[in-house]
């Protein structure tokens, strides 16, 4: 990680992820909140929180246009456009306005999904293939850390300050983000069309995930694994309320321990996956998270941290490792596309998993729902395993695709990277 963040062009990256997020982050509870006050209605708070995750289905055509226009000029343009957004809320007065919360909240989610894509080409771009791990777990280690406190802060300030200010805040934070941005010293022109209508070029990102045997099983094990793992969410509160017998708020100090110990495993995860590898590094953090969530299955408090804890090392070891995978197999020019494909599969795969642990905890006992949970990320694990010598083939990363019309690019430009002694 340390050698990773000797280029100049990374510590700038990594300065606009951390502004554009903790901007982002404080913001994101606050439209649920504001919606509810305007209201008086959950409902409405639901809904806010509901746009914001719609463009996720949009997320492959988000990957296009980041390699067709050039992951740098989007960034800066995500940025700026956000920021414009976020100040339209200095005009809710009313329930009448409750539209522009859910405005926003659609360009927040637009914004996510186009940073992401343009993030993961950018650091190809600027960061050498063996140090792509290192640079992956620096950017999971900030995202762990403004999870954890940049909600809790949105929620403080809005409380103390009242909306405008917290979109004041985030305007300024995004600003920021803009500016560092607009520092980096990278010429990304953008991935040629390959001709065929654009549904085609958005489709490729699928087309190469499928085509890669490794890919595809990095993609798909994953999947499993998210679809075990996003049932916590609710049977943890079943956990607090029957097992721990403490009120729903105690699940803010679990959370706040799993992020915790999210942030360790952000730092931990480069060095792991240079012993381990991309593949066996998934593996170890599906086990991870099996070994927390079976402690969990044990009513008690002080188990019930270490579980949490575990569990937050095991998250950046399974996001570094799929996200490196997806870097390093990628075709320089196709891997905004894969990128946002690979974590469309994944989010539907979240969303589905939400869905059946709400309803699983309303018909069984919240230790079961452990036990459903550590299954599927056995199976998961199990499924990865069979598929690791896929992964140590030659990855399609920087070779010529004439069969997609893709030009092999270079792994990044030189003149934009100062390593430094």
């Amino acid at each position: 990680m340390r050698t990773a963040l000797r280029h100049a062009d990374f510590r700038v990256l990594l300065a606009a992820l951390t502004f554009g997020m903790a901007g982002e982050s404080v913001l994101l509870l606050v439209l649920a909140i504001w919606a509810n006050e305007l209201t008086g209605s959950a409902t409405a708070a639901a809904v806010a929180l509901l746009f914001v995750a719609v463009p996720y289905l949009l997320a492959p055509v988000g990957g296009w246009l980041v390699d067709r226009v050039g992951a740098k000029k989007v960034l800066v343009a995500t940025y700026a456009g956000t920021a414009l957004s976020v100040l339209s809320l200095l005009t809710v007065r009313d329930p009448g306005d409750l539209w522009v919360i859910y405005a926003v909240g659609v360009v927040y989610g637009i914004s996510v999904i186009l940073v992401d894509a343009a993030l993961t080409r950018l650091v190809v771009l600027v960061i050498p293939e063996d140090l792509l791990a290192g640079a992956n777990g620096a950017s999971q280690t900030v995202k762990q850390g403004l999870r954890l406190f940049g909600p809790l802060a949105g929620a403080g300030l809005y409380a103390a300050l009242g909306g405008t200010t917290v979109a004041l805040i985030t305007t300024g934070l995004l600003a920021v983000a803009t500016t560092a941005a607009l520092a980096l010293r990278v010429d990304d022109p953008g991935t040629p069309s390959t001709g065929g209508g654009w549904r085609r070029e958005v489709g490729e990102g699928a087309t190469v995930i499928f085509r890669d045997p490794a890919l595809r099983s990095v993609v798909i094990g994953t999947a499993i694994a998210i679809l075990a793992l996003q049932m916590a969410d609710a049977a943890v509160f079943a956990l607090v309320g029957s097992g721990l017998h403490r009120p729903p708020e105690f699940v803010g100090v679990l959370v706040s321990t799993q992020a915790v110990g999210g942030i360790a495993g952000g730092f931990a995860a480069p060095w792991v996956l240079n012993r381990l590898g991309e593949v066996r590094g998934l593996v170890a953090g599906c086990a991870f998270l099996a070994a927390g969530i079976g402690l969990l299955a044990v009513p008690v408090v002080a188990v019930s941290f270490i579980g949490m804890a575990i569990m937050g090392l095991g998250v950046p070891l399974v996001s570094v490792s799929f996200m490196t995978q997806v870097q390093r197999r990628s075709p320089r020019g196709l891997v905004g596309r894969v990128a946002a494909t690979a974590s469309s599969i994944t989010s539907l795969a979240q969303v589905v998993s939400l869905a059946v642990g709400a309803t699983l905890v309303a018909w069984i006992d919240y230790r079961g729902v452990m036990a459903t949970m550590v299954a599927g990320l056995l199976v998961a694990a199990a499924y990865l395993w069979s598929g690791r010598h896929a992964g140590e083939s030659r990855p399609l990363a920087g070779t010529d695709r004439e069969d997609e019309g893709v030009p092999a690019e270079p792994r990044r430009q030189q003149t934009g990277v100062d390593v430094e002694a």
